[in-house]
């Protein structure tokens, strides 16, 4: 990202940008609130764009300093369920989802649903996200509910956890992170299961592990990853955040992304390359299921714990 977008945005303009790097979200936006963290923007997942819009956190953006927000075809930001209220609190970068992969060599037909992994064959050989978006979410698609819409009715969260139940009878493990994902997938004690097609393509081009990512019939839980400035920091400092958030919207900053990260952006771009226009997210973006944080939050902790109970036996 600083190759593709921060250090051509100073060479343009002039404007250094200091990049650091952080841990637990939660943690950062904590340190943001009480002036803590020395933050004018920051790059994050939706869940935290959330918590920090109802926090006061996050600026409302002045979208005429941003023209480029007019690029936005895909989770534009007016319309999607973690930027609530009347104004616009941030503009997406890339997104994604947990689709499902398998390895074409070990799995004999191709899947077309959740369900189609679930065989003897694949028995005790799955690996699976155990954060708790993922779990309930897949679950619930696998059933064909809207995972915004499932947890009002009693019946159908009995189901989604019987579900769950079902799933964990065919874990190898579930993978609570990248690099332990990546590992089951290439020493091939896990052989099918979902994960994100960046990585999926890391261990196609550097593993030389012949999975494969797809998005189920019924699609799969997704997430946005996206930019928003720190609502305590006033002008000239704040225009310059909207300026840099205009570039990362721009047609060349945009293509020289997709050139060097394997995810979908929000925003057209004209000619990417052969490489980004396979990705099945960006061929495929209704397929991919963002949380309504409302109600994902509200129920996250219960739903955590239910999750580990049946982990546990």
């Amino acid at each position: 990202m600083d190759e593709a977008l921060l250090k051509p945005f100073t060479e343009e303009t002039g404007v250094k940008v200091n990049l650091q790097t952080y841990g637990n979200p939660s943690s950062m936006l904590s340190k943001i609130k009480a002036g803590q963290a020395n933050v004018d923007a920051m790059l994050m997942t939706d869940p935290p764009l959330y918590q920090g819009i109802k926090d006061e956190i996050w600026a409302p953006l002045r979208t005429k300093n941003i023209p480029n927000i007019d690029r936005i075809t895909t989770l534009k930001p007016s319309k999607v369920p973690y930027d609530p209220g009347d104004r616009i609190h941030h503009v997406p970068n890339t997104y994604g989802a947990y689709g499902l992969v398998y390895n074409t060599n070990k799995v004999s037909s191709e899947p077309k649903s959740w369900g189609d992994l679930y065989t003897s064959e694949l028995q005790g050989k799955l690996t699976m996200s155990q954060f708790t978006s993922s779990v309930v979410g897949t679950a619930a698609l696998d059933l064909g509910y809207d995972i915004n819409k499932f947890a009002k009715d009693d019946s159908k969260v009995k189901k989604v956890w019987e579900q769950v139940k079902k799933q964990n009878k065919y874990m190898y493990q579930w993978w609570d992170s990248a690099t332990t994902a990546q590992q089951m997938y290439t020493n091939n004690s896990s052989v099918a299961g979902n994960f994100w097609v960046g990585r999926t393509r890391v261990l196609n081009n550097e593993n030389n592990v012949p999975v494969k990512y797809t998005l189920p019939e019924n699609g799969a839980v997704g997430y946005a990853s996206v930019w928003a400035i720190n609502a305590n920091i006033d002008d000239p400092k704040r225009y310059t955040c909207e300026r840099l958030l205009n570039y990362i919207l721009a047609d060349d900053p945009s293509r020289r992304l997709a050139k060097i990260i394997s995810y979908a952006q929000a925003n057209k771009i004209t000619n990417p390359p052969e490489s980004y226009k396979s990705i099945p997210d960006r061929q495929q973006p209704e397929k991919v299921k963002v949380w309504d944080q409302s109600i994902f939050q509200k129920h996250q902790q219960d739903w955590s714990q239910k999750f580990q109970q049946i982990v546990r036996g």
